[in-house]
Protein backbone atom coordinates (compact mmCIF):
# COMPACT_ATOMS: atom_id res chain seq x y z
CA UNK A 1 0.00 0.00 0.00
CA UNK A 2 1.33 3.36 -1.20
CA UNK A 3 1.94 6.14 1.79
CA UNK A 4 1.43 9.98 1.82
CA UNK A 5 4.17 11.40 3.64
CA UNK A 6 3.08 15.39 4.56
CA UNK A 7 6.87 17.48 4.83
CA UNK A 8 6.80 20.99 6.18
CA UNK A 9 9.38 23.22 4.88
CA UNK A 10 11.28 22.83 1.43
CA UNK A 11 15.00 23.46 2.78
CA UNK A 12 17.55 20.65 2.31
CA UNK A 13 16.45 18.64 5.48
CA UNK A 14 12.70 18.61 4.22
CA UNK A 15 14.04 17.90 -0.06
CA UNK A 16 16.43 15.60 1.71
CA UNK A 17 13.75 13.83 3.75
CA UNK A 18 11.12 13.89 0.66
CA UNK A 19 13.42 12.37 -2.22
CA UNK A 20 14.69 9.55 0.30
CA UNK A 21 10.95 8.65 0.93
CA UNK A 22 10.29 9.43 -2.53
CA UNK A 23 12.75 6.70 -3.83
CA UNK A 24 11.00 4.23 -1.57
CA UNK A 25 7.85 5.08 -3.17
CA UNK A 26 6.04 7.07 -1.33
CA UNK A 27 4.10 9.86 -1.99
CA UNK A 28 5.44 13.08 -0.52
CA UNK A 29 3.74 16.48 -0.14
CA UNK A 30 5.68 19.35 0.73
CA UNK A 31 4.38 22.69 2.16
CA UNK A 32 6.90 25.83 2.25
CA UNK A 33 5.35 28.95 2.84
CA UNK A 34 8.05 30.57 1.02
CA UNK A 35 8.13 30.56 -3.23
CA UNK A 36 11.27 29.47 -3.66
CA UNK A 37 12.98 26.06 -2.79
CA UNK A 38 16.36 26.17 0.01
CA UNK A 39 15.15 27.49 2.84
CA UNK A 40 18.21 29.46 3.85
CA UNK A 41 20.23 28.04 1.49
CA UNK A 42 17.73 30.25 -0.71
CA UNK A 43 20.04 32.73 -3.51
CA UNK A 44 18.79 35.28 -5.28
CA UNK A 45 20.12 37.35 -8.64
CA UNK A 46 21.15 40.49 -8.02
CA UNK A 47 22.41 42.81 -11.24
CA UNK A 48 23.20 39.63 -12.65
CA UNK A 49 25.09 37.96 -9.79
CA UNK A 50 23.93 34.99 -8.03
CA UNK A 51 23.90 36.10 -3.91
CA UNK A 52 23.53 33.43 -1.20
CA UNK A 53 21.34 33.41 1.58
CA UNK A 54 24.57 33.83 3.84
CA UNK A 55 27.63 31.84 3.51
CA UNK A 56 27.16 28.29 2.18
CA UNK A 57 29.55 25.50 1.31
CA UNK A 58 29.49 21.41 0.64
CA UNK A 59 31.61 20.36 3.44
CA UNK A 60 33.31 17.01 2.93
CA UNK A 61 32.74 16.95 -1.10
CA UNK A 62 31.62 14.01 -2.35
CA UNK A 63 31.97 12.15 1.42
CA UNK A 64 29.45 15.25 2.56
CA UNK A 65 25.73 13.91 4.16
CA UNK A 66 24.22 15.38 0.76
CA UNK A 67 26.22 14.32 -1.66
CA UNK A 68 25.49 10.56 0.23
CA UNK A 69 21.79 11.17 -0.42
CA UNK A 70 22.26 12.39 -4.06
CA UNK A 71 23.85 9.45 -4.75
CA UNK A 72 21.60 6.75 -2.82
CA UNK A 73 18.66 7.82 -4.85
CA UNK A 74 20.57 7.92 -8.24
CA UNK A 75 20.85 11.39 -9.20
CA UNK A 76 24.74 12.39 -8.16
CA UNK A 77 25.24 13.28 -11.79
CA UNK A 78 22.86 15.77 -12.12
CA UNK A 79 24.86 18.35 -9.57
CA UNK A 80 28.01 19.44 -11.06
CA UNK A 81 30.31 20.35 -8.17
CA UNK A 82 33.39 22.24 -8.50
CA UNK A 83 36.19 22.44 -5.76
CA UNK A 84 36.42 24.86 -2.65
CA UNK A 85 40.49 25.04 -2.23
CA UNK A 86 41.37 28.81 -1.20
CA UNK A 87 39.15 29.55 1.79
CA UNK A 88 40.32 32.01 4.22
CA UNK A 89 38.93 34.33 7.56
CA UNK A 90 38.82 37.92 7.37
CA UNK A 91 40.00 39.65 10.65
CA UNK A 92 40.97 42.84 11.94
CA UNK A 93 44.68 41.38 11.08
CA UNK A 94 44.11 40.71 7.56
CA UNK A 95 43.44 37.52 6.18
CA UNK A 96 44.15 34.19 7.73
CA UNK A 97 43.62 31.06 5.72
CA UNK A 98 41.09 28.21 6.67
CA UNK A 99 43.35 24.97 8.46
CA UNK A 100 42.43 21.69 6.41
CA UNK A 101 43.62 19.67 8.90
CA UNK A 102 44.97 19.32 12.42
CA UNK A 103 48.68 19.92 11.12
CA UNK A 104 46.99 23.65 9.31
CA UNK A 105 45.93 24.39 12.94
CA UNK A 106 49.79 24.66 14.00
CA UNK A 107 50.35 27.59 11.66
CA UNK A 108 46.99 29.30 11.84
CA UNK A 109 47.81 32.77 11.71
CA UNK A 110 44.38 34.03 13.15
CA UNK A 111 45.21 33.11 17.03
CA UNK A 112 48.48 33.01 18.89
CA UNK A 113 50.92 30.01 18.82
CA UNK A 114 50.17 29.10 22.56
CA UNK A 115 46.16 28.93 21.77
CA UNK A 116 47.19 26.45 18.81
CA UNK A 117 48.10 24.18 20.90
CA UNK A 118 45.16 24.53 23.41
CA UNK A 119 42.99 24.02 20.79
CA UNK A 120 45.04 20.72 19.21
CA UNK A 121 43.99 19.51 22.76
CA UNK A 122 40.09 19.44 22.50
CA UNK A 123 40.15 19.12 18.98
CA UNK A 124 41.79 15.57 18.69
CA UNK A 125 40.12 13.75 20.87
CA UNK A 126 37.26 15.03 19.21
CA UNK A 127 38.48 13.80 15.99
CA UNK A 128 38.95 10.46 16.83
CA UNK A 129 35.93 9.65 18.80
CA UNK A 130 33.07 7.28 17.89
CA UNK A 131 29.66 8.57 16.33
CA UNK A 132 28.48 6.87 18.95
CA UNK A 133 30.26 8.68 21.60
CA UNK A 134 29.44 11.94 19.80
CA UNK A 135 25.82 11.28 20.40
CA UNK A 136 26.03 11.17 24.20
CA UNK A 137 26.52 14.95 23.76
CA UNK A 138 24.01 16.07 21.73
CA UNK A 139 22.33 17.55 24.67
CA UNK A 140 25.32 19.38 25.49
CA UNK A 141 26.04 22.85 23.55
CA UNK A 142 29.15 23.65 22.26
CA UNK A 143 29.85 26.81 23.81
CA UNK A 144 30.30 24.71 27.17
CA UNK A 145 33.89 24.23 26.07
CA UNK A 146 34.71 27.58 24.19
CA UNK A 147 33.35 29.89 27.02
CA UNK A 148 36.57 30.07 28.79
CA UNK A 149 38.88 30.00 25.78
CA UNK A 150 40.73 33.80 24.94
CA UNK A 151 38.61 36.03 22.07
CA UNK A 152 40.91 34.94 19.33
CA UNK A 153 40.14 31.52 19.76
CA UNK A 154 36.36 32.11 20.43
CA UNK A 155 36.59 33.73 16.86
CA UNK A 156 37.60 30.75 14.91
CA UNK A 157 35.03 28.24 16.76
CA UNK A 158 32.40 31.06 15.16
CA UNK A 159 34.09 31.15 12.24
CA UNK A 160 34.22 27.00 11.72
CA UNK A 161 30.09 27.38 12.59
CA UNK A 162 29.32 29.79 10.00
CA UNK A 163 31.32 28.01 8.03
CA UNK A 164 30.11 24.48 8.43
CA UNK A 165 26.69 25.25 9.89
CA UNK A 166 25.66 29.12 8.90
CA UNK A 167 24.90 29.36 12.54
CA UNK A 168 26.66 30.57 15.44
CA UNK A 169 28.40 28.35 18.48
CA UNK A 170 25.53 29.10 20.83
CA UNK A 171 23.03 27.31 18.23
CA UNK A 172 25.47 23.89 17.58
CA UNK A 173 25.51 21.05 19.86
CA UNK A 174 28.87 19.97 21.27
CA UNK A 175 28.11 16.54 19.24
CA UNK A 176 26.98 18.08 16.43
CA UNK A 177 30.61 19.96 15.82
CA UNK A 178 32.59 16.77 17.29
CA UNK A 179 30.63 15.01 14.58
CA UNK A 180 31.88 17.60 11.49
CA UNK A 181 35.67 17.33 13.22
CA UNK A 182 35.10 13.29 12.90
CA UNK A 183 34.24 13.83 8.94
CA UNK A 184 37.07 16.20 8.16
CA UNK A 185 40.13 13.52 9.66
CA UNK A 186 40.96 11.45 7.08
CA UNK A 187 42.11 8.99 9.74
CA UNK A 188 38.70 8.13 10.11
CA UNK A 189 37.57 7.90 6.52
CA UNK A 190 36.96 11.68 6.16
CA UNK A 191 38.02 14.69 4.16
CA UNK A 192 38.83 18.74 4.63
CA UNK A 193 37.86 18.98 1.13
CA UNK A 194 34.88 21.38 0.09
CA UNK A 195 32.83 21.89 -2.88
CA UNK A 196 30.15 24.34 -4.39
CA UNK A 197 27.37 24.08 -6.94
CA UNK A 198 29.57 24.72 -10.45
CA UNK A 199 26.85 26.64 -12.14
CA UNK A 200 25.85 28.82 -9.08
CA UNK A 201 23.79 29.39 -6.30
CA UNK A 202 23.67 27.15 -3.09
CA UNK A 203 20.09 26.26 -3.81
CA UNK A 204 20.99 24.21 -7.05
CA UNK A 205 20.95 20.99 -4.80
CA UNK A 206 17.01 21.94 -3.41
CA UNK A 207 16.34 22.36 -7.56
CA UNK A 208 17.81 18.86 -7.82
CA UNK A 209 15.79 17.73 -5.20
CA UNK A 210 12.68 18.84 -5.77
CA UNK A 211 13.07 17.72 -9.43
CA UNK A 212 13.75 14.34 -8.22
CA UNK A 213 10.51 14.53 -5.83
CA UNK A 214 8.17 15.90 -9.00
CA UNK A 215 9.38 13.42 -10.98
CA UNK A 216 8.36 10.91 -8.76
Amino acid sequence: MTKTAVIIGAGVGGLTTGALLSKQGNIVRILEKSSKLGGRTASMKYRNHILDNGFHIMPFYKKSAIFSVLKEIGIEDRLKLAKVDDIAFHSDSGFHKYPKGMIDLLQLSLIPFKSRIRLLKLLLPMAFSSIEKTEEWDDKSLIDITKNLDSETNAFFEAVCMLAFADTAEHISLGEFARTIIRANPFKGGTSEFAYPDEGGYDSISRVLGDYIIEN
